[in-house]
């Protein structure tokens, strides 16, 4: 079964995000009583909604010991800036930005990164996770895959109830089954300058990233790279 359901995310009612984000809620309280859980999702439910398009990162784990929430992190400003000096974090705010508010905008006119205007990008974003519970600092790779099936509802529900009009791979798209996302199989590999690989399918866009914590690429090009790979593909949908 593909995790896209084949809906028009402009129509669908938000009731129906709702109660699908509620679901999800659910779920994650299940998990946290089963062991240490990091929750993660849609940032702000209306900000997200009402964004266009709709981004979602896919992350491998959270490098931690105990649960917390992204959802609750990135709504909290001291603990933005407290991180700010982490790749994994520092550019998925100035690439969310990029994406979302910066209108065309080249690297020179982005705020930094520790900017209320750079970081209320968050708020429009879902940030997710394969592996639900906590890591290392470097990812098993045979957990992230285990993980992927073992929360392989939870992922479903993601990303059916969020459907995002964008998606990047943060190194991650070798863990799931191409056959799961519509379209994705079967698509062309378009590749960037930087060598990030992206493909076009049924009006949405996959975008495999490097992890944000990469470290070849300086951040003006991790950043650009992804923006550009969506403007591009802006123009010509």
């Amino acid at each position: 079964m593909p995790f896209f359901n084949k809906v028009n995310f402009a129509i669908m009612k938000y009731d129906e995000f709702i109660k699908g984000c509620n679901k999800i809620d659910d779920l994650f309280t299940q998990l946290t009583t089963k062991g240490t859980t990091v929750t993660d999702g849609v940032i702000d439910r209306n900000a997200y909604f009402n964004a266009k398009p709709r981004l979602m990162w896919v992350l491998k784990e959270a490098n931690s010991e105990e649960s917390w929430s992204y959802i609750d992190k990135f709504k909290t400003k001291n603990w933005l800036n407290h991180c700010n000096g982490l790749s994994s974090i520092r550019r998925v705010i100035y690439t969310s930005y990029g994406i979302l508010k910066s209108e065309g905008s080249d690297w020179s006119k982005f705020p930094w990164s520790n900017e209320d205007v750079c970081q209320s990008a968050l708020l429009e974003i879902a940030f997710i996770n394969i592996k639900k519970s906590p890591g290392d600092s470097v990812a098993d790779p045979s957990e992230i895959k285990n993980a992927y099936h073992e929360h392989r509802e939870l992922l479903q529900l993601q990303i059916n109830t969020y459907n995002p009009d964008i998606i990047i791979f943060g190194n991650t798209m070798d863990f799931v089954e191409l056959s799961d996302f519509d379209g994705l199989e079967s698509s062309e590999c378009l590749v960037s300058g930087c060598n990030n690989h992206y493909y076009y399918a049924n009006e949405k866009l996959y975008i495999h990233a490097y992890h944000p914590s990469y470290m070849r690429l300086t951040d003006e090009k991790y950043v650009m790279d992804i923006v550009n790979i969506y403007r591009e593909w802006s123009r010509n949908k």
